[in-house]
């Protein structure tokens, strides 16, 4: 039988980007229920050939969807969330409401980890965030091949990474200061078009940001501690979509640059691409969906340095919700939670 989805954010851009993914990846479905924060006119989504009725969220029954994916604020996941999750449906959380009380699932890593998770009763997972999907998959066969002993990582984030409002944003202050107008940027902390920020979001401590530590723990939850440590920085740079990787590994075990770019060359979810080419994200920033990776360079043998992108809407949500719907099909549609049947 299979499986019934409902889509809270259908009208977002990560949403309509999601069933796109899905319709290229012929995900099949029972059933497809679009929710809408508002009752009212009436409207429908087409997937699969056919159209799908729009649904008020408040109204509609979560016993008649095996999965709901949220792409929505904070706070309506966590008003709508737990009455979905009682009704014995599984949701994939993509506001981040949970924090770590909710399993994170890379499909490419820890794929039976979804599996698991609904047998115990767990009914809320989330992916990972976009710069920490691109990074777990960077240090993933590396980590299997060679052993890490620790890495660190800049990450360059674009405003999309905010939604739509980062989008916009960047869009009206750019054309406003273009044309000798003062900018607008409410929401953020200063001006965003023309403008690097040397952090995004509120401090954690010791110099390290809430959203920095998120990534962190993210890539630990897959990849367990590493001796030396993790540590990851975040930028904030005046792009619409792409986030730009640079990275440092310490590697266990000795190696040469020619067997390192085989590891990461093998790898289906990355792009090795040569030096001479020039990488920017918006070329491989937009459309992507592998991450491309990029200037290998090795120091002493056990030190590696390279740049990386990502699709951060595509490949960072998109392409991860997508495949854990995909997971879900192969034991929900007359599954229990619990491990019942």
């Amino acid at each position: 039988m299979a499986l019934k989805l409902a889509i809270y954010g259908y009208d977002t851009d990560p949403g309509r980007l999601l069933l796109e993914v899905m319709e290229e990846r012929k995900v099949g479905l029972g059933g497809l229920f679009p929710l809408s924060p508002l009752g009212g006119e009436p409207d429908a989504v087409t997937y699969g050939g056919r159209n799908h009725a729009v649904v008020a969220v408040d109204d509609f029954d979560f016993k008649g969807a095996d999965a709901a994916i949220f792409i929505t604020t904070p706070d309506e996941t966590s008003r709508v969330g737990p009455r979905a999750t009682a009704s014995g449906c599984l949701v994939v959380d993509c506001s981040g409401a949970q924090g770590d009380a909710v399993p994170r699932i890379l499909p490419e890593i820890n794929p039976t980890e979804l599996r698991r998770s609904y047998d115990a009763g767990r009914l809320m997972v989330a992916p990972l965030t976009s710069s920490a999907t691109a990074l777990a998959l960077i240090l993933s066969p590396l980590h299997v091949a060679l052993g890490l002993r620790g890495a660190s990582a800049t990450v360059l984030e674009s405003l999309s990474e905010q939604g739509r409002f980062g989008v916009e944003t960047l869009s009206g202050e750019t054309i406003a200061l273009l044309n000798g107008c003062a900018g607008e940027h409410e929401g953020f902390p200063a001006q965003v078009a023309f403008n690097v920020h040397a952090r995004i979001g509120d401090l954690a401590g010791a110099g390290r940001t809430v959203h920095e530590a998120a990534i962190e723990r993210e890539v630990r939850s897959l990849m367990g501690d590493f001796p030396l440590g993790l540590s990851v920085t975040v930028l904030q740079v005046p792009t619409f979509y792409g986030h730009t990787l640079t990275v440092r590994a310490e590697l266990e075990d000795e190696t040469t640059a020619e067997e390192v770019a085989d590891i990461l060359g093998e790898s289906e979810h990355l792009e090795l691409r040569g030096d001479d080419e020039i990488l920017t994200s918006v070329d491989e920033g937009v459309g992507h969906d592998r991450v491309s990776v990029s200037r290998l360079r090795l120091l002493g043998g056990r030190t590696l340095e390279l740049v990386a992108m990502i699709d951060n809407t595509r490949r960072g949500m998109a392409i991860s919700c997508a495949r854990l719907i995909e997971l879900a099909s192969s034991f929900l549609g007359g599954a229990e939670p619990g491990g019942k049947s």
